[in-house]
């Protein structure tokens, strides 16, 4: 197999682990974060299996798994160790990579259950590659890795919620095999009758969503969305800013959709989309 990866980086990066390996840094900072990098591209349809990281993070937060200086861990999936290490570059402090391989093809070849047990297997590869250089909780990462096992990805998360005194609003996602998107559904939670309310909203890409309904206000009337700057393109056709009467979401004439939110493109974003695409000539 020909090399496909800068061998300056590689070694830069393999001594930066080696380093690593001979420091017994305290474990002090809480896990924000869990993503995976491939050095290869992947089918977008492959991409509800990093739910996976997500079901494992819940997991070690509930179980406080601390880190030594860094809240964030990336796993690099390489077709090679070498390849994986170096994709693994570290420019900032608060995040670190552990490394595990796993070939394109072999991906691409593995299918229904075989294909979720085998994303498990690279992530806790990733994990275990990590807690082994950093001296972290191999424990508390096993015990995540077999409660990821028993559930699965295919159940609810809470992905944004907010709540007052009577009120609380939540939004739910569920990965959906084999797509990008996800279902994602509202909540209203009647905190003094204890009656809820549910409905989907619709089928969106996770970071979508949580670009678009980024900050949430709960009032005892009102309930109003806003999305993260610089998300006009990503919401063409959208509307950006989403308000949900509470009065009629409990008699069931208001639980809005994602069909109610299309408006027409504005014409400068028309013109942003072409100048973008076709560039500023």
């Amino acid at each position: 197999m020909a090399n496909k990866f800068n061998r300056e980086t590689y070694k830069t990066n393999l001594a930066k682990r080696e380093l690593r390996r001979q420091q017994y840094p305290e474990p002090d900072t809480l896990l924000q974060d869990i993503r995976i990098y491939f050095t290869y591209s992947i089918p977008n349809t492959y991409f509800y299996l990093f739910t996976f990281t997500q079901v494992i993070l819940r997991i070690l937060q509930k179980n406080e798994f601390k880190c030594p200086g860094y809240s964030h861990i990336y796993i690099s999936i390489g077709e090679t160790k070498e390849e994986a290490i170096a994709r693994a570059y570290e420019l900032e402090d608060w995040y670190r990579f552990g490394i595990a391989v796993m070939t394109k093809e072999e991906l691409l070849n593995a299918s229904g259950d075989e294909l979720e047990a085998l994303m498990l297997e690279k992530i806790n590869n990733g994990l275990k590659d990590i807690a082994a250089l950093d001296s972290l909780d191999v424990t508390k990462i096993d015990k995540a890795i077999h409660h990821a096992r028993e559930w699965g990805i295919f159940h609810e998360r809470i992905i944004r919620e907010k709540e007052n005194e009577n009120y609380c609003f939540r939004i739910v996602a569920k990965p959906i095999k084999q797509k990008v998107e996800e279902e994602i559904y509202f909540t209203l939670i009647d905190r003094i009758t204890h009656n809820i309310y549910i409905w989907k909203f619709g089928e969106l890409a996770l970071l979508d969503t949580l670009g678009w309904l980024q900050k949430i206000t709960v009032t005892n009337n009102i309930i109003r969305t806003k999305p993260a700057a610089n998300m006009q393109l990503v919401l063409k056709g959208k509307k950006n800013e989403l308000e949900l009467s509470i009065e009629k979401i409990i008699d069931g004439s208001g639980r809005i959709t994602l069909e109610d939110t299309i408006v027409p493109v504005e014409q400068w974003l028309i013109d942003l989309e072409k100048k973008i695409q076709y560039g500023s000539n």
